[in-house]
């Protein structure tokens, strides 16, 4: 009797657990109702002002802003605030609103911290907040927050997750936009190691990695291994017939296009090239809009494969609108309206005004020295343009630029090269 007395007081204790355990997991289950419920009427009533009927139509920044500004709130519930901020930042991002995506991200990264542990959710909110900074052209912000992250994912994690991976083409990413091209090719390539084992070498954010390698070569001059890369890419992840694409997936074909023009100009072979430019832009503007960075960046790319093709009108038309655009949406500071500023001294040398060639030049060598440090390739690529431009000749001549950009390159890159045969007076 006692064992049967015994028997029958686990089964209650056990039931009694179960009971509980469920009754637990019903409450977060309706606890997650509630907080998706909130996050949508929230969501409907942002939006409804836009409704036809309601008025003057308002831009996404607009109802995204007045997302925001029912944060405050929601002070008593931390997990739907949270999942609000996060969907808003997102959004901010997603639309081309780098500066108002990165004051949400940053207030999450708080509030994660406040927590007082290094956890994965803080990881992932450091992750966010460097990637919107990076894009705001602030990559040794970027690559301190990506650092954290990467040393919180191992420590939590381990080597071989694909959170891993996601952190270190990330700080590969910034160390690269830094110039520092040494240090971020073997990140790239760790990166790639990890997402073949943990996800697989057909894996979209596999074929990420290997295409920010590829753009890696493009930039490091090395225009063969890119064009070859790219080629890699684009039959994987190329479309079949009318699918639509999944998350990423367009932007991620975009892009790999975009990279492969470049790499066919950058050869000479501009009537290759304009097809792959030409339909990079045309996918980013149907994807975006008009008033989108990555449209922005499109055109000028597009722009600088007609001037090197001799089509003057189009450049122009294409260069002068990409560089207002740029410094609208990205300031005047930032290292993509530099690249616009040196096209457009490309732009008026090729059109004879050479007065007006040395200013855009000159200006786009200084932003790139304040956006990327003095020793950045791309500044070397200014006044590599700027010493061709000058000629010959003692200093302010083309000499000097020549001899900066000399300090800056190793000597077997083929842009130097192309420039001292220019410049042969110079010492």
């Amino acid at each position: 009797r006692r064992l049967q007395a015994a028997l029958g007081a686990a089964a209650v204790v056990a039931l009694l657990a179960a009971s509980g355990a469920a009754l637990l997991q019903a409450r977060r289950a309706r606890d997650e109702r509630d907080s998706a419920r909130r996050i949508a009427g929230m969501l409907v009533d942002m939006f409804s002002i836009a409704r036809p009927g309601a008025g003057r139509d308002l831009t996404v920044k607009e109802l995204l802003d007045r997302g925001a500004s029912q944060l405050p709130a929601l002070e008593g519930r931390p997990e739907t605030r949270a999942l609000l901020t996060r969907t808003l930042a997102d959004l901010y991002e997603k639309s081309g609103h780098l500066s108002q995506a990165s004051a949400l991200y940053a207030r999450i990264v708080e509030e994660e911290r406040a927590r007082g542990e290094d956890s994965l959710a803080l990881a992932a909110a450091q992750h966010d907040l460097g990637r919107s900074l990076a894009r705001q052209g602030e990559y040794a912000r970027g690559a301190d927050l990506f650092r954290r992250s990467l040393a919180v994912r191992r420590g939590r994690l381990g080597e071989w997750a694909p959170e891993v991976a996601s952190s270190l083409n990330a700080l590969a990413l910034a160390q690269h936009e830094l110039g520092r091209f040494q240090e971020a090719e073997p990140l790239y390539r760790r990166a790639l190691e990890v997402d073949t084992v943990s996800q697989g070498e057909d894996h979209p954010h596999t074929t990420l990695v290997r295409g920010n390698l590829a753009l890696l070569m493009l930039d490091a001059g090395r225009l063969a291994e890119a064009e070859g890369l790219y080629r890699i890419i684009l039959a994987e992840v190329e479309l079949e017939g009318d699918r639509p694409p999944a998350e990423g997936e367009g932007e991620q074909l975009a892009e790999v296009r975009d990279g492969l023009g470049l790499a066919l100009s950058g050869q000479g072979r501009h009537d290759e090239a304009l097809p792959f430019l030409r339909a990079a832009y045309k996918q980013r503007l149907s994807a975006f809009g008009a008033g989108h960075y990555l449209v922005a960046r499109s055109m000028a790319h597009l722009g600088m494969a007609h001037l090197e093709a001799g089509s003057l009108d189009e450049a122009r038309t294409l260069l002068e609108t990409s560089e207002r655009m740029r410094l609208d949406l990205l300031g005047e500071t930032h290292m993509e309206y530099a690249e616009s500023l040196h096209f457009s001294g490309r732009l008026h040398a090729a059109l004879g005004s050479r007065q007006e060639a040395g200013r855009a030049l000159e200006r786009s060598a200084e932003v790139y020295r304040r956006a990327l440090g003095p020793r950045h390739p791309r500044v070397a690529a200014s006044l590599l343009d700027l010493a061709v431009l000058r000629g010959p000749g003692p200093r302010p001549g083309g000499c000097g630029p020549l001899e900066e950009a000399r300090g800056i390159l190793p000597s077997d890159d083929a842009r130097l090269r192309r420039a001292q045969a220019a410049l042969p007076a110079c010492p």
